[in-house]
């Protein structure tokens, strides 16, 4: 970089790597030029250093700044610049850091610059330093207040730059779909942007989705008529803890096709508003079905994962979809470390076809607490060859709200239909209702609950259900 010119890495997010900015050969910045890191946001904090000036830099009457970097770290103090100690060309040449921070804080920022490079570092409550903010060149001053720039001839824009730098055009109205491709490479979505889509697209390696990571309100992710080949897996991922007040998600799964030994995993909190849907979809797998070890699943496998799911005021549906599991111990869907619901929250399965090997068609391993009037609800679905329909093996906590089984058929199952195996609560107005089933089973009762049964102010309801040989 030299003559009156500017290298400028601004406004990125970054997440899991080694380095951020790490150019591999030595660095000359000549005569008036300017390399500026800034307003970057690390959503994970880089092994290693944010910039590495690696084996050496040259610095002839010209500046490098950082200014404004942002770091989420969890595990010790970020390296935000790191310069070898190599031989070095400095002519008048300046390094200046200002408020760059880690989780908020400006002590968690680390630098690993040789004494050579006599370095200013700067806090978020200095005076604007003009080499941190503005292209020296071309700029006369900088404004103590909102360090605005204000440009010599020749600079343009707010970093007074030597060349004007375009808008990014508008993505209003426009198909931010990736369509008809075959993807052979792991996929990792979503970091920074509002919309993840992709129509008829074959995928042959996981496809991870981090909603989290996602930016703006209302984060999108479309997945319309994909297939997932060789074992792949699809994973959507909410938010690890509680969400900002106003975010959303509106996930829609349709027409997934998985019939080589993947699934679907869909994991932790949908803030209210959210809806995630899984609809005319078909998962068959005919061996257990390998999921990542960060989900702690063990010997546990299923065609579709529900992972330590809560909805607060939001929606998980999932409709019209075939589930086939016909490896031993087979699970068709698996309900993980319990599902919590409040605030008008719903676990929706609706038109929902399962068929195992007399394995466990639904099995929720942890309990259901529904508050605030919210639904759990499985209606008009068939289970085919299973032991349990639907198995719960914790305790089931419901107030003012409802779980229901309505009009699904229950066809050759090995033991009993819908089995509790823990307590069930039910206050508040709550509602457990079991109507017009059809169990074909001669042995065993359609509802069988191993522990206490409790309602308080509540109703248990038994309707039309019937037991029908064939």
């Amino acid at each position: 970089v030299e003559s009156f010119s500017a290298v400028v890495f601004q406004g990125n997010e970054i997440k899991r790597s080694s380095f951020v900015f790490f150019p591999g050969f030595s660095s000359r910045i000549y005569y008036n030029s300017w390399l500026q890191l800034s307003g970057n946001l690390c959503r994970e904090s880089p092994s290693e250093a944010f910039a590495f000036l690696y084996p050496k830099v040259n610095l002839r009457d010209s500046t490098v700044s950082l200014s404004g970097n942002r770091f989420m770290s969890s595990r010790g103090t970020p390296t935000v610049l790191r310069i070898s100690t190599w031989s070095r060309d400095i002519t008048n040449g300046a390094i200046v850091a200002a408020c760059n921070t880690v989780n908020g804080e400006e002590e968690g920022a680390s630098y690993d610059i040789p004494s050579v490079y006599n370095a200013t570092i700067l806090s978020c409550s200095d005076p604007c330093a003009l080499a941190a903010s503005c292209f020296p060149a071309y700029t006369t001053t900088v404004s103590s207040d909102g360090c605005a720039c204000r440009c010599a001839e020749g600079g343009h824009g707010d970093a007074c730059l030597p060349v004007a730098v375009p808008e990014p055009p508008s993505t209003d109205g426009a198909d931010l779909c990736v369509r008809d491709v075959r993807v052979d490479g792991e996929v990792n979505a979503g970091l920074g942007t509002s919309v993840v889509c992709y129509v008829g697209v074959t995928f042959a390696a996981d496809v991870v989705v981090d909603v989290e990571s996602m930016s703006g309100s209302v984060r999108n992710v479309t997945l319309v008529n994909c297939t997932f080949l060789d074992g792949a897996s699809l994973y959507v991922v909410g938010w690890r803890s509680d969400p900002t007040a106003g975010e959303r998600a509106d996930v829609l799964i349709s027409g997934l096709e998985s019939r080589s030994g993947g699934g679907v995993l869909v994991a932790n909190r949908f803030p209210p508003g959210s809806r995630v849907t899984v609809v005319d979809s078909a998962l068959i797998a005919e061996a257990r079905v390998a999921y990542r070890d960060a989900y702690d699943l063990g010997d546990a496998s299923a065609c579709l994962v529900v992972h330590s799911v809560n909805l607060t005021g939001s929606v998980l549906t999932i409709a019209r979809t075939h589930v086939a599991a016909v490896f031993r111990d087979a699970v068709g869907v698996l309900v993980v470390g319990g599902v919590a619901l409040s605030s008008r929250g719903a676990l929706y399965v609706d038109g929902l076809s399962v068929q195992t090997a007399l394995g466990l068609c639904v099995s929720v391993e942890g309990g259901v607490a529904a508050s605030g009037g919210s639904v759990v609800a499985f209606v008009d679905s068939d289970f085919l060859l299973c032991k349990h329909a639907v198995s719960v093996r914790g305790a089931v906590s419901v107030s003012g709200s409802a779980v229901a089984l309505v009009r699904s058929d229950f066809a050759s199952t090995g033991d009993y239909a819908v089995a509790f195996y823990s307590t069930v609560s039910l206050d508040g107005g709550s509602m457990l209702l079991a109507k017009g089933n059809v169990h074909d089973g001669v042995s065993r009762e359609m509802l069988y609950a191993a522990g206490a049964v409790t309602a308080a102010g509540s109703t248990l309801s038994f309707v039309r259900n019937r037991r029908c040989c064939r």
